[in-house]
């Protein structure tokens, strides 16, 4: 068994880059041997200006949500790291992230800047590996799904219970409905006609 030495993290802490607004605030996990950057909204660039956080030291990029709120500013900050003189991101975010970089091949192209990119898998089990992992943090996805059409509660919009559908839960066949009680003329004419007729209606003495 070997004794590994316990690695020295020195400066660790979590600072927010902007606030709530048009965009999601990016998050920033800060150690003295690595930086790590949460989400990249629209002005992420000038909030890591501000608060004098160099974008060279960042090699790697978590994204929740393929949003505009969170993405607007990377393919600026793409152009800007290649410019700096970076060679290489690693990019993590949800499922649809490399076709979101293909769409932006043809105007945020740089041959010598490589990107790699990390999805998780739609059906990743609790016990599944990270999404990313390092002697410094782990990264685990949430994976959130929206419920199907099946799993959808009903909500009729027609008079009847028929105008739902027949594989609506809330449509009951005909046979298990209540059977309608018969109406005689007169009384239909009172269930149809308004309240101020009825009080304007004679009633004939037998």
């Amino acid at each position: 068994m070997t004794n590994q030495k316990p690695l020295h993290v020195g400066r660790a802490y979590i600072q927010v880059l902007g606030t709530a607004g048009d965009t999601s605030p990016s998050l920033l996990v800060f150690f003295d041997q690595q930086r790590y950057l949460f989400n990249v909204g629209e002005g992420s660039q000038r909030f890591c200006l501000e608060h004098k956080v160099r974008l060279s030291r960042i090699k790697h990029v978590f994204l929740t949500r393929l949003d505009w709120q969170t993405v607007g500013g990377l393919p600026g900050m793409l152009l800007t790291m290649s410019d700096a003189g970076m060679t290489s991101l690693a990019l993590a975010g949800p499922p649809g992230l490399r076709r979101f970089l293909a769409a932006l091949r043809f105007f945020v192209r740089r041959e010598q800047f490589v990107v790699t990119t990390r999805e998780p898998h739609a059906q990743r089990s609790p016990a599944a590996a990270p999404l990313y992992a390092d002697d410094l943090l782990r990264v685990l996805p949430v994976v959130l799904s929206p419920p199907s059409l099946s799993e959808a509660s009903c909500v009729p919009t027609g008079d009847t219970a028929a105008d739902c559908g027949t594989s609506c839960p809330c449509s009951t066949p005909a046979s298990a409905a209540e059977p309608a009680a018969a109406v005689s003329s007169s009384t239909a004419a009172d269930a149809v006609a308004p309240p101020c007729a009825k009080r304007r209606r004679r009633v004939s003495p037998p």
